[in-house]
Order: structure tokens, then sequence, then C-alpha cells
């Protein structure tokens, strides 16, 4: 399917600028131009003595793999015979769009008004989080860079509006670990189905049963969503290619969200390279941003992905999919890569592990306003439960390690080098 979002712009040469750096014990900035890590520095897997194991797991997971685009199935039927579904996409790990299965959510009607979310939020305070472009968790030169994050009200978010017109900030509601458990609980009961059991319902998807709780009971052990998350932003937003330890289900409530996805057995061929790890600061009007180091003591960021840490530098993934010049230069013809469009009402099951690069889109005629409308935003819900760490995580442990025993050798050659 053809990518027609923001995240074809993702480290795009003619789209990148110039930035600073706040050099801390130096007490000064830096400039540095937007341009990618040497491609020196990235693993290249072609290269590598393992690159037959990382081809053949790749033939293997072939099996598997969605042909083409991934399956559409209807939430009915997966009420109507569970064991087909966990044969046929959760116990292969394989993802696929669910279809009629949050009709019946109070939020698809009450998070579409404007003035419902205002009402309920009200002065409560929330977590924003802030880039000057839209590109959270991204590479910029040698950094990693994630968003700012400030404590605000809900009006301070839609303020914002006409600064992002400006162009110089993207706000965007996007805390994890559990965000919508914690800072938007009132919220609870508009993602959840609402049916009477026993009576005859006029429309027949009344009467199936409330994903969370269906999916729970039936495919992860009666266990909790270890974090149920909340996010709501603009278009210009864009996740850039990571992969989480989770088995998702990501429900749209307006707008589009466009995955880009990829099964696990690709770690390889991600551009995996090392970073200073940094966030975003800025002015209080916008007019200036710079990078500088996380402070270890004060950051409460919350960060899913166990290579993302709080340490000096992150291991992170250099390639973007979506960009032509990286697609037809890293990425191989046998390597899997979907572009997914999932619309409101839609539901993504994402098996832990598959890599994904996510942006949004809506067709709002009102985005030259500086006055926030219902229709500027893209909303959506989403489940976390716990992976099971069967074969198919150690199939993806046996390749991290691989990568890592290469760079490891590389390393200690050039220090020999040196020497």
């Amino acid at each position: 399917m053809d990518c027609y979002c923001a995240s074809q712009t993702l480290y795009q040469k003619d789209k990148l600028k110039n930035f600073k750096y706040y050099n801390k014990k130096e007490n000064k900035f830096e400039d540095y131009d937007y341009e990618r890590v040497d491609r020196d520095q990235v693993y290249d897997p072609y290269n590598s003595k393992f690159s037959h194991i990382f081809e053949q797991t790749l033939e293997l997971g072939s099996t598997t793999y969605p042909l083409g685009e991934i399956d559409e199935v209807e939430y009915s039927t997966i009420v109507n015979n569970p064991l087909k579904f966990y044969k046929e996409y959760i116990a292969v790990n394989k993802p696929c769009k669910i279809i009629n299965a949050i009709n019946q959510w109070p939020a698809m009607k009450n998070w579409k008004d404007l003035e419902y979310l205002k009402k309920r939020i009200g002065d409560h305070e929330i977590t924003i989080d802030l880039t000057p472009d839209g590109y959270a968790d991204s590479i910029y030169n040698k950094f990693f860079a994630q968003p700012k994050q400030v404590k605000g009200k809900f009006q301070d978010f839609l303020n914002m509006k006409k600064y992002k017109n400006q162009g110089n900030v993207v706000p965007y509601i996007q805390k994890q670990n559990g965000n919508l458990t914690s800072e938007f609980n009132f919220f609870l009961s508009d993602i959840k189905s609402q049916y009477t059991q026993g009576k005859s319902p006029s429309n027949k998807t009344q009467n199936l049963p409330d994903i969370k709780e269906f999916f729970k009971n039936t495919f992860f052990n009666g266990q909790e969503p270890d974090s149920i998350n909340f996010w709501m932003g603009y278009s210009d937003s864009v996740s850039a290619l990571h992969k989480d330890p989770y088995e998702n289900i990501y429900a749209v409530i307006q707008g589009e969200k466009h995955f880009t996805l990829a099964p696990p057995a690709i770690f390889p061929y991600c551009g995996i390279s090392t970073y200073k790890n940094t966030k975003w600061n800025c002015s209080p009007d916008f007019q200036k941003w710079w990078l500088e180091d996380i402070n270890n003591e004060e950051d409460d960021s919350d960060q899913q992905d166990n290579e993302k840490n709080q340490n000096s530098s992150t291991v992170w993934y250099s390639h973007n999919p979506d960009l032509p010049e990286d697609y037809h230069r890293y990425f191989s013809e046998d390597i899997p890569i979907y572009h997914v469009i999932v619309k409101s009402g839609e539901v993504l099951y994402l098996p832990a592990l598959w890599f994904h690069q996510v942006t949004q889109f809506t067709s709002s005629q009102n985005q030259l306003s500086d006055e926030a409308q219902s229709s500027d935003f893209i909303i959506a819900a989403n489940f976390w439960y716990d992976m099971e760490f069967d074969h198919k995580f150690q199939v993806f442990d046996m390749l991290k390690n691989l990568v890592d025993l290469d760079i490891q050798e590389e390393q200690n050659e050039k220090e020999e080098e040196e020497e």
C-alpha cells in the first residue's frame, strides 16, 4: 500500500536543518548539521560472517509472513473461533487488522467531540511531548533525541496550535507506561463496549464481548494489560522505527494511523548504531531549540524498549524504510515490509518485537487555523500485554547476540590497531 504520510520525510536530506547541542561540560552551544551518523559506523549485516544466518532466518519466517498486505479479520470471527485466530496469528507472531471490534466504545463518539474532551480533562495535569519537527525518538547526527516533556493543562496543549502553524513546535500527548490509567483514568469507561448480556441487540456487534477483556481472558492468560495508553496529536508527528516487548492491541478512534511494519528477523538490517542520549529543550516561545544531555536524576520519561535507556548512549536504528533512498539501499526484496493504514474504528494486532514506524493523517480542513477543532487531531488508545518469552523471543535474542558479537569483535580489532 502506498505511503502518503509524513514518515516519508524522516531523514530526508532536503528536509534536514542544522541544530544546536548544549555541551554542559564546556557550558557552550555547538552547531551540528542534521545529517545522520557516518555510514561507516552503522552495522552492515551483508558483510558479516553471520550473514547466511540472517538470510536463513528471514527465509524460515517467510512461511508465516503476510503475503502482500496484512489480513483484515472480522472481530466476530475471532470470538466465534478463537483457536483459529490463535493458530493463524498469535502463535506465529503475525499481525492483522481487526474490523468491527470497537463500534460500541463510547470513545467512538465522545473523543471526536472536543468540548467533551475539554470538560472531562478539565484542569487535570497532563504530560505533553514537544519536538521542533514532530520526529520523536529519532536520530540527529550522532545524537538520539527524545522529546521535551512538559506538564500542563489540556488547554495549554490546544493553545500550542498557533505555534505549530508557525513551524515552531509539534505537541503530542503520548506519554506511555499507562497514561490512560494515570493521567486520563476518567476515560477508562469510554474504551469498553457497552452492552447487556442476555438482551437481543439491534446490532449484532453489540453482543460481542469487549476486545480488551476477550483478549485478556482468551489469549493472554487472564492477565491485565501491562499498560493502557492514550494518544492525541497532529499529522506532523512521526515515531521512528522501533520495537516493543509487548503484544499490542492498537485502536484508532479518529483519523488514520500509518504503520510501517517489519518482522523481528529484520533486526540486523535496521542500521544499528550507538548514539549519544539526549532530549530536546527550547525557549518559552518555542523559537529556539537545542539538544542537551539527559539528566538521569531529573528525567522521568517513560521508555518501553529495553535498548532505549537513560545512560549516556543508546543503541538505535538509523534507517527509514519509508524513505526511498534508504529502502533501495538497505532493504532487499527478501525483507518483508508492510505499510498498513488503520482507520477510525479499526484495530491493529501488532505482535511483540515487530518493528514499526508510526505516523498519522487527518483530512481536516481546519489545519491552517490557529484555533484547534476536533477534526485536527488523530486519537487512539492501545493495550500492551506482556509477551511470552518463548521460541519467538529466543530467535530474536539469538540474532541480537550475533550482532552484538560482531560489533564487539570489530571494536576489539580497532583497539588493537590503535595500540
